[in-house]
């Protein structure tokens, strides 16, 4: 489990006009058959016009915890051997949806929440498929890991990486769109501000990047979008596209910058070496996350925008492996020491409550922040005790493994 642990802390075409494949109403709203009140029968309404009672619009409902886990048979130490035979667990809050059996070695990047739904892809090398609450919706030939995953309009988008040097594709409901036999994609569905991993979406299109022959092929649906070739910088970290413009996160010599489309600006992190630069998006806006190592014990978190030339929300961290979630309005920070272990948890500078014993991010995708909720699911040492703090409270879980990725819906 060390070695999965390191791994993981390490940190559209035009729109068809036929009907979607998929449905877009949640499951639990389909099965309990939940309609909008009847407007006819019963008493005549009173006539209010005179005195008129506004009230208050009821409070917003608080949302429900999703978490995913893998299990291991109670007999097997997961923490030694994390690559044996497993089963992708899936609850809501604290109530068992779903168990699945999942292919061997357990693969955390190959399932993911979304609006409430578990979805999972699997391949035997010949065939890759994709299911939706253990139901298979399409399959497609071919071996490909899902780098990006996207629902549009009622379509799945799919960005697959295939085996080796073979390139990659594509999809809208397992129909390809586009394919390479060459490249290799930026991005992950274990960045956890991109909900849609190396996707990205902007307006009516959906963006992606892939590097082959020395270019980074920015790609609108179908179609090129740009093309940035690798000798105009030392290193490239990272493509996104925001309002049409492509924003791009390089190195050249010494000096780091953040170009969105023809502008150009420095970042200003002086007395630091940066080990790390990823675009996440922020509010309306797209900006660098980074981590400097200032000494060799400490770690400095920081974002960076074009509108200021140094560096902001500066948060300290004892390793790299530390976890951070950035938006607009707040931030969730897991400061995790060298092995691993979760030191404190830290909510736009106000310090959380932590359960006691020892816990662990096995996954980037384990911390959640959006819209003022946050999630952190903790999995616990030893492997049986584990708990998801979130919004103030806590939820306690007991299996013989360890979780994938959580989120509040």
């Amino acid at each position: 489990m060390k070695k999965m642990l390191a791994l993981g802390l390490l940190l559209g075409a035009v729109i068809s006009c036929r009907d979607p494949l998929f449905d877009s109403l949640p499951r639990y709203m389909r099965e309990h058959g939940r309609t909008l009140p009847s407007s006819g029968g019963g008493a005549a309404p009173k006539d209010t016009a005179q005195n008129p009672s506004p009230q208050e619009p009821p409070p917003p409902p608080e949302p429900s915890v999703y978490v995913t886990a893998f299990h291991y048979i109670d007999t097997e130490n997961w923490e030694t051997d994390s690559l044996g035979a497993a089963e992708l667990l899936f609850f809501k809050d604290q109530e068992l949806l779903l168990r699945l059996p999942v292919e061997t070695p357990p693969d955390p990047e190959r399932h993911r929440i979304w609006d409430s739904r578990l979805w999972t892809d699997a391949t035997d090398g010949f065939l890759t498929r994709v299911f939706r609450d253990g139901e298979e919706m399409f399959r497609y030939d071919g071996q490909e890991q899902l780098r990006g995953f996207l629902i549009k309009d009622g379509e799945v988008h799919t960005l697959g990486q295939r085996p080796g040097r073979e390139g990659l594709c594509y999809r809208i409901n397992g129909r390809e769109v586009f394919s390479s036999t060459t490249g290799t994609v930026l991005g992950s569905p274990s960045d956890p501000e991109w909900e849609s991993g190396a996707l990205t979406p902007d307006g009516d299109w959906v963006y992606y990047t892939y590097k082959a022959d020395g270019n980074y092929y920015v790609m609108q649906d179908s179609k090129y979008h740009k093309v940035v070739f690798e000798r105009d910088a030392d290193a490239f970290y990272d493509f996104r596209v925001k309002e049409g413009e492509v924003l791009q996160a390089y190195r050249k010599g010494n000096v780091y910058y953040l170009k969105t489309g023809e502008k150009e600006q420095a970042l200003n992190a002086a007395g630091s070496l940066v080990i790390s630069c990823k675009l996440v998006p922020f509010g309306a806006d797209v900006v660098l996350r980074g981590i400097s190592r200032t000494s060799s014990t400490d770690f400095l978190f920081w974002y960076f925008d074009t509108s200021i030339p140094g560096i902001r929300n500066r948060i300290s961290g004892k390793s790299a492996r530390s976890g951070m979630v950035l938006q607009e309005d707040g931030w969730l920070f897991a400061d995790t020491a060298a092995d691993g272990s979760i030191g404190s948890l830290w909510l736009s500078g106000e310090k959380l409550d932590m359960p006691e014993g020892t816990y662990y991010l096995a996954t980037p995708q384990c911390l959640f922040y959006k819209d003022g909720h946050y999630a952190a699911a903790l999995s616990g040492r030893g492997g049986s005790k584990h708990t998801v703090v979130y919004d103030g409270k806590a939820l306690a879980y007991s299996f013989n493994g360890y979780f994938t990725s959580v989120k509040l819906q």
